[in-house]
């Protein structure tokens, strides 16, 4: 009998305990004050232009993809010559440098039984802009070196941020005034 009496007191005065720590934990995450986002690579930012050839072709649509960057603007500019589309890149040379990829579609496409096709739709143009798949081994522990030493100087601050690491930070699409009715931006 002593030794459940003995063992309701330690389970209570641990649920107690449990509580009391539960309770100032809460209190202390109350009062931390979130800081925003911040944005590493800053020191790394590079910018290039990319050119999409369009060549001789008359597409009915363009349909550039900018998935990865931050922030996209399309604007109008005379200078661009009406068989390209400019890309404006601003990116981060910790993931390495962007290139872009092309490629043709169309609309439809009629089969004949004998297996030969008659291409009958509008012609569509498609350009991917892309990096490298990830960092090299020694930026990756810098980044992780450097966002510790933040974390843990803003917890003694009773303050967090949130941490992102982007691959492009902007891209200006540029498109001759007679091509710009035709442009779709694909975001993703």
């Amino acid at each position: 009998m002593k030794f459940r009496k003995f063992m309701t007191a330690v389970t209570l005065t641990g649920i107690f305990l449990t509580g009391i720590g539960a309770g100032i934990g809460f209190v202390e995450f109350c009062g931390f004050e979130y800081q925003g986002a911040v944005v590493l690579g800053e020191e790394n930012k590079e910018e290039t232009k990319l050119v999409w050839e369009l060549g001789d072709e008359e597409f009915t649509s363009l349909h550039p993809y900018c998935g990865a960057a931050e922030d996209i603007t399309v604007e109008k500019d005379a200078k661009v010559p009406k068989d390209e589309v400019w890309f404006d890149v601003v990116y981060n040379l910790a993931w390495g440098e962007p290139y872009l990829e092309s490629y043709t579609e169309y609309e439809e496409e009629d089969w004949n039984p004998d297996g030969t096709g008659n291409r009958t739709g509008g012609k569509l143009g498609y350009a991917h802009i892309w990096t490298g798949s990830s960092l090299n081994e020694a930026e990756e522990v810098g980044i992780i070196m450097k966002i510790k030493d933040q974390v843990l100087k803003e917890l003694k601050e009773k303050k967090f941020s949130t941490y992102r690491c982007p691959r492009i930070f902007s891209v200006k699409v540029r498109v001759n005034p007679s091509n710009y009715e035709k442009l779709e931006l694909i975001i993703g």
